[in-house]
């Protein structure tokens, strides 16, 4: 499977070619910590375009640098540089006339800015059950700004500092507040374009999720592409343990109060 952070490389890069039509859109809508790297890398693997948080600093500022040939030191900077910005995305990251995209909701609004007269072509909703463990995911990451294995950091995430029941909570209560934000934008969407994918459910059973995927989107599929680990990151397990120890409980009974008793 492709990791993750190497899909800014210029190993990915797809010139599009003299005359090529616009592509269709299909956007991974999500929330951190879902799975959604894993998600990205498998599409990846399997044509669907090469789907990464494009509008993300730490996507942004690397991507516009190569593209635009310019140096760009701040997310600031390159927002001020989205219209070229956006126009390299179509003329690089578009594979097989799809250009696919994950975003959270406060990237979704970049986009639109962007492809302001562009209707996607579908929409995939990638949530995760077990809200707890993804909120103790987050705090891990925005403690070590490690998303993945390896050494790695985001250099535009910040650190959040000591954390504390307030902090847990309001990461928990974030999550919540950005899948109601793709609730109600995704429900002014039709049925046929867009599709609800479980993380769980996608780990236990790939070749079924994968399969609805290609079938929803008339996408090419071959379930020999698929290669979908399903253990967790090392490089932050002591943290999460340590965090499940301080705040599971907390964290489930507020996790309760939100959801319900489902999650």
């Amino acid at each position: 499977m492709t990791h993750g952070v190497a899909l800014i490389s210029e190993a990915y890069d797809y010139p599009s070619a003299p005359g090529a039509g616009p592509p269709r859109h299909l956007l991974i809508c999500t929330t951190p910590r879902t799975g959604g790297h894993a998600l990205c890398s498998i599409f990846t693997d399997l044509g669907w375009g090469v789907p990464l948080e494009y509008f993300h600093p730490d996507a942004m500022v690397p991507l516009q640098g190569r593209w635009l040939r310019e140096r760009v030191q701040s997310y600031t900077a390159a927002i001020a540089r989205l219209e070229p910005y956006s126009r390299a995305l179509m003329q690089n990251r578009v594979r097989h006339g799809l250009f696919s995209i994950k975003l959270f909701p406060d990237q979704h609004r970049l986009y639109q800015q962007a492809f302001i007269n562009d209707m996607p072509g579908g929409f995939i909703r990638l949530s995760r059950k077990d809200k707890v463990a993804q909120a103790i995911s987050c705090a891990a990451l925005l403690t070590t700004r490690r998303a993945f294995d390896g050494e790695a950091q985001l250099r535009f995430l910040p650190r959040i500092g000591e954390l504390t029941e307030a902090k847990m909570l309001q990461i928990l209560r974030w999550i919540h507040k950005s899948e109601a934000y793709w609730d109600a934008y995704l429900s002014q969407i039709g049925p046929e374009r867009r599709l609800n994918l479980i993380w769980e459910q996608t780990l236990v059973d790939p070749i079924t999720t994968f399969t609805k995927i290609a079938a929803q989107f008339d996408l090419p599929f071959s379930s020999e592409t698929i290669e979908l680990s399903k253990a967790p990151y090392d490089q932050d397990a002591a943290i999460k343990a340590e965090l499940t120890a301080r705040f599971g409980v907390m964290l489930t009974q507020e996790s309760h109060e939100l959801y319900g008793h489902q999650h």
